[in-house]
C-alpha cells in the first residue's frame, strides 16, 4: 500500500511533472527541490521544440527561489547568503551558465521571472540574468514579461534595471500594510511612501503594467483591513492590485471575518 501523499509532496510532484512535461525553466540543481526529475536544458529543449513544431505558444519562467524573510504562509523560503558566499549571487550565475547554453534561441510568447524573490539580486546580477533569458528568448511582438519583486527589496534601481533589462510589467509582493500582521507572518513592513516611488519609478520608465499583490486571511488580520489596503494601494494610483487568500492547513482558523 502507497504511503498517504502530503500536501507539500503533492505540491513538488506536480512541480516535477510541470518541469517534465517542457513548461518551466526552473533553478539549478542546488536550489530546486526535492522533486526535481529531469535537468532543466533538456525540459527547455523539449519546450522550445515543441513551440516550434506549432504545438503551442512558449512560456518560460525563471526561478529565483531565495528570500530574506521566512514567511509563515509560504514554503518557498531559501537564505540569499551562505557561509560559502552568495546563495543570490551563486544562483544568477548558475541560471546565466544555464541560459547561454547551448540552447538555439526562439522568441518567448510571455516571459515570467519569479521565486522567491528576483529583487534580493543585485541589480547588476537582476539585469545580468535578464539579458541571458532575452538572449535566449527574445519576448515576441505583444509578449508579456514579468518581473516578480518584493517591496522591502526592491530599490529604484533594481526597478530600473528590470526595465531596462527588457520587463514590462512588475509584480510587488505586499500582501498587508498592516506592521502588526506582517510581524505576526514573518515579515518586514514596506511603506506606503515606498510602495508609491516603486510604482513612480517602474512607471516612469515605461512598464506596461505593474501589480501589487495582497492577502487576506493572515493570522491577526482584520476583516477591514482588506478595504483599508486597497484604497492606500489606490490612492497611490497602483494599476492593478491582485488579491489572494490565505488558505489555512490543517486545523488553523482563518481571522474572524474570512
Amino acid at each position: 500500500m502507497n504511503a498517504p501523499t502530503s500536501p507539500t509532496s503533492a505540491r513538488l510532484d506536480l512541480a516535477g511533472r510541470a518541469v517534465a512535461a517542457g513548461r518551466l525553466l526552473v533553478p539549478p540543481p542546488d536550489f530546486a527541490t526535492r522533486a526535481e526529475t529531469v535537468r532543466y536544458g533538456d525540459a527547455l529543449a523539449e519546450a522550445v521544440a515543441s513551440h516550434e513544431a506549432g504545438r503551442g505558444p512558449l512560456h518560460v519562467y525563471a526561478h529565483i527561489p531565495l528570500c530574506d524573510e521566512r514567511c509563515t504562509f509560504c514554503m518557498y523560503y531559501y537564505s540569499p547568503n551562505g557561509r560559502s558566499g552568495s546563495r543570490a549571487e551563486r544562483c544568477a550565475a548558475q541560471l546565466r551558465e544555464l541560459l547561454t547554453s547551448d540552447l538555439e534561441p526562439c522568441p518567448a510568447d510571455a516571459l515570467y521571472v519569479g521565486g522567491g524573490t528576483p529583487s534580493v539580486l543585485s541589480a547588476v546580477d537582476l539585469k545580468a540574468v535578464l539579458d541571458d533569458l532575452t538572449s535566449r528568448h527574445p519576448p515576441a511582438p505583444g509578449a508579456q514579461f514579468t518581473v516578480e519583486m518584493s517591496p522591502r527589496s526592491a530599490t529604484a534601481e533594481k526597478v530600473s534595471a528590470a526595465i531596462v533589462g527588457g520587463a514590462n510589467r512588475l509584480s510587488f509582493g505586499l500582501q498587508t500594510f498592516e506592521r502588526d500582521v506582517l510581524a505576526q507572518v514573518g515579515r518586514r513592513p514596506a511603506s506606503r511612501e515606498h510602495v508609491d516611488s516603486l510604482l513612480t519609478a517602474a512607471l516612469g520608465l515605461g512598464a506596461i503594467d505593474v501589480n501589487v499583490d495582497l492577502m487576506h486571511g493572515l493570522d491577526g488580520q482584520r476583516p477591514g483591513d482588506l478595504a483599508q489596503n486597497v484604497e492606500a494601494l489606490a490612492s497611490i494610483g497602483a494599476p492593478t492590485i491582485t488579491m489572494y487568500r490565505r488558505r489555512p492547513l490543517g486545523s488553523e482558523l482563518l481571522a474572524p471575518g474570512y
